[in-house]
């Protein structure tokens, strides 16, 4: 059987940036057989296992190297194939077992001297905090990383109340993200549960706002965007879009804005200029709008409203003033009848109303409409009575030759 005589164990080499550790054990030996005959140079595969025990048939780390061989000398760096993690912790005694190539494992186990050992010394940063304790056994370095998978981390505070859990008095955390990439994700937690608190806002010790796992979220106080917090619950300040609500779900109930109160006087929806209300939805769903509405067109630019549809209600109130009650005042010039008749003759409607075409290209007025017709209808009544009163005329006269006609044929 061939055996390893160990002619030395060099130390290693560390400093206080973990970056700079090269967490390696320098090792160099002579190969020989039984007999003290070395190996014939080359190159080998030498197979490095340790072991928490001279007879464990268990590995806790290795690794394999392609190594070459001069006049028996054997050199190599272990660890620089398979790093040491926390597996491998460096505080009890380790047994070193070789193999060449195929060959079963050289017996014995070679023990590890002190120098070793100093590898132990990358897990602290300074003399006040190191990892000695057995609750902290747990960090892990691999390259550029350091990490653990269990206990909790106090920053400023002890004992840690969470998982992380950081007390300052200034700025508890920072993240600039300074990488010129597609996607920067400065701050990112994941959860399995539709329902957990992914992130929790405390005003001593009572729940402000939360953001749950499924994107829900609620807050208590106020919320600004694009400027500091100011008097409203919501407040949006944008050169631009200030708010846009698409609904896309295809349910049967779909709300973009709902302001609930249970006063009917509370303004639930107000826009304003210039801290001057200009469109107010109140409680009791009256509304008060200072300027003008265009339903299915253009905002008009001399009417308070302009609907390019019909318009369906029970009632329609008209205040105007001059209303023609003066037709049957005294003086009043009413033109007479056939005057009227060549009126119609010459122009196909009545005196003082529009045209067909004034009202194809304008429009007519209700209120004004309303008021012509009044006075055309309280002048048709009045060349009415003036009928009446010609007929009624007629109608003595002819009485009064029936009678006359009678006492002559007496």
């Amino acid at each position: 059987m061939k055996a390893l005589q160990i002619i030395l164990l060099i130390f290693i080499v560390f400093s206080n940036h973990y970056s700079q550790i090269p967490n390696t054990i320098a090792f160099q030996g002579v190969l020989s057989d039984t007999s003290g005959n070395v190996k014939p140079d080359g190159a080998y595969q030498i197979h490095f296992n340790l072991y928490d025990d001279s007879l464990a048939l268990n590995s806790i780390w290795g690794e394999t190297q392609n190594l070459h061989v001069d006049d028996g000398v054997v050199y190599a760096r272990l660890g620089s194939q398979n790093q040491f993690t926390n597996s491998v912790e460096f505080n009890k005694q380790y047994w070193l077992g070789i193999t060449l190539d195929n060959e079963n494992e050289m017996l014995p186990r070679i023990p590890l001297n002190a120098v070793p050992y100093s590898i132990r010394s990358a897990k602290s940063d300074t003399a006040d905090y190191a990892y000695d304790s057995p609750a902290n056994t747990s960090w892990e370095i691999s390259g550029n990383d350091i990490f653990r998978l269990n206990g909790r981390l106090g920053l400023g505070t002890f004992p840690a109340g969470a998982d992380f859990h950081i007390k300052s008095a200034a700025t508890a955390l920072r993240i600039d993200l300074n990488q010129q990439q597609d996607y920067e994700q400065g701050f990112i937690i994941s959860t399995y549960r539709e329902w957990s608190k992914n992130l929790s806002f405390l005003l001593n010790d009572e729940e402000q706002a939360a953001v749950y796992g499924n994107g829900s979220a609620y807050i208590l106080g106020r919320l600004s965007i694009g400027s500091t917090p100011k008097w409203g619950m919501l407040n949006v300040t944008s050169v631009g879009t200030g708010l846009q609500l698409d609904l896309n779900h295809e349910g049967n109930f779909q709300y973009g804005i709902v302001a609930n109160t249970n006063n009917g006087t509370t303004k639930g929806f107000v826009l304003r200029k210039n801290d001057s209300d200009k469109v107010v939805f109140y409680g009791d769903g009256s509304a008060f709008i200072q300027g003008r509405v265009g339903i299915g067109s253009a905002v008009p630019a001399d009417f308070a409203l302009a609907v390019d549809g019909k318009i369906k209600t029970k009632e329609v109130l008209v205040t105007l003033d001059n209303w023609p009650d003066y037709v049957f005042s005294e003086g009043y010039n009413l033109s007479p009848i056939n005057e009227v008749k060549n009126f119609i003759d010459q122009n196909n409607h009545l005196p003082g109303m529009p045209t067909a075409e004034e009202v194809e290209m304008n429009g007519a007025s209700l209120g004004d409409v309303q008021k012509r017709l009044l006075e055309k209808v309280e002048e048709l009544t009045l060349y009415l009575i003036e009928q009446n009163e010609r007929l009624e005329n007629l109608e003595r006269e002819n009485e009064l030759l029936i009678s006359k006609l009678s006492t002559l044929e007496k």
